[in-house]
């Protein structure tokens, strides 16, 4: 169990802790407690094969402020596209939205939603990549950073109930205690 309670950090540090945790991922599974998981932090939450919040919390908003930037425009979208495509890449290969975290990190970035027939939330970022008949709602419009709340990310599917107190996590993970 990691308890995340971050307001965020180096990106870069973030990863060094990504790798550590995907070095060993064969031997262990990740769950995060969260309260909040901000800016970098979102990298070790999305390391993790579930996540868990509380009543009260949020996620997301990884937009990096690059240290000694040149103040190019250009520069600063290059390095958030690729910090993009990174957190996109490390949800998506936990079973998270790749849309969706991208969209934590892109201000330009466009997130909508509908309703599938097994009544789970669909995710993208482009009205095209929907399907035709789908009731799109719009998560995340091209002039924002997406954050969520906790009951935000519960709806989503994102995230799970917090069970209210630590002994509850073993029968909820088929451990016994």
């Amino acid at each position: 169990f990691f308890w995340i309670d971050s307001p965020g950090g180096l990106a870069r540090e973030a990863d060094q802790i990504v790798d550590v945790l995907q070095h060993y991922e064969d031997d262990f599974e990740y769950y995060a407690l969260v309260k909040e998981s901000i800016s970098a932090a979102m990298h070790v939450t999305f390391s993790c094969d579930r996540m868990f919040v509380g009543i009260q919390g949020v996620q997301g908003a990884a937009l990096q402020y690059l240290s000694g930037s040149s103040g190019l425009k250009e520069y600063d979208q290059k390095a958030n596209a690729i910090a993009a495509k990174r957190l996109g890449s490390l949800a998506q290969r936990n079973g998270f939205s790749a849309a969706l975290a991208e969209a934590m990190v892109l201000p330009e970035a466009e997130l909508y939603r509908w309703r599938e027939p097994t009544g789970r939330w669909g995710l993208c970022s482009a009205k095209s990549a929907a399907p035709s008949t789908a009731e799109l709602e719009v998560l995340d419009r091209d002039d924002t950073v997406l954050a969520l709340s906790s009951s935000d990310a519960l709806e989503l599917g994102l995230a799970e109930p917090y069970p209210g107190n630590l002994d509850a996590f073993g029968p909820l993970l088929g451990i016994q205690v």
